[in-house]
């Protein structure tokens, strides 16, 4: 599932490249853009920090959700928090 980001804009055919943002990602992407496991991927989906949602069978995450947790994680960093 791509957006494109301008109107009018043509597509690459190919989902992901320039000028294309995903609103939802399938887990195995999610978990690939986060350097983390699909076991700790839905651990962060049980317990809140990601969203994620259901197409038939497959679950997909919101794009938006992986950019909030990492803001959550940096403003952790930042504060000198634990990040677990």
């Amino acid at each position: 599932m791509a957006i494109q980001d301008a109107p009018g804009a043509e597509a690459s055919g190919d989902a992901g490249h320039a000028g294309d943002s995903f609103v939802c990602v399938r887990v195995s992407r999610a978990a690939a853009m986060l350097d983390i496991g699909k076991t700790k991927l839905y651990e962060l989906v049980g317990n809140g920090d990601l969203e994620a949602i259901r197409i038939g069978r497959r679950t997909l995450i919101l794009q938006t959700s992986i950019v909030k947790l990492i803001s959550r994680l940096r403003e952790r960093a930042r504060n000198g928090r634990s990040n677990g």
